[in-house]
């Protein structure tokens, strides 16, 4: 998939390897305050796109996430657990770690808003 979906500043597409985990994702051109953007059932980060290359993604440094299983993400290696509100959530938890996101504002949408309240408590240098 190309970093220039949609017309606007080019993204920077993110692969995180999250021990036997793969979220991939992309990461605006803004630098403001981060704000992590996670998507619903059956989506992907592509949905945040305007956000991402638009006056918000100008400004803010807007990133957004694929769930494990969507998108560009890898598969859970535990689907048993992994594809549970609570395995989302440690998702969530683990990419706001390894992106540095102090401060960061947490948006989810459908699934994506009930896998960060799951992770609201893993998440406390986040504003949700």
């Amino acid at each position: 998939m190309s970093d220039q979906v949609f017309p606007g500043p080019a993204l920077r597409p993110l692969q995180l390897q999250l021990g036997a985990q793969t979220l991939a994702g992309y990461e605006s051109a803004g630098t403001g305050r981060p704000i992590l953007l996670v998507h619903g059932n059956s989506s992907s980060s592509r949905i945040w796109q305007k956000q991402l290359q638009g006056p918000l993604g100008a400004k803010y440094r807007v990133i957004a996430i694929d769930l494990p299983g969507h998108g560009a993400s890898s598969p859970a290696p535990h689907p048993e657990t992994d594809y549970s509100g609570h395995g989302y959530a440690a998702a969530i938890a683990a990419a706001a770690r390894a992106l540095d996101l102090a401060s960061a504002i947490v948006v989810g949408w459908s699934l994506g808003g009930h896998a960060v309240l799951n992770a609201a408590a893993s998440l406390p240098m986040a504003a949700g």
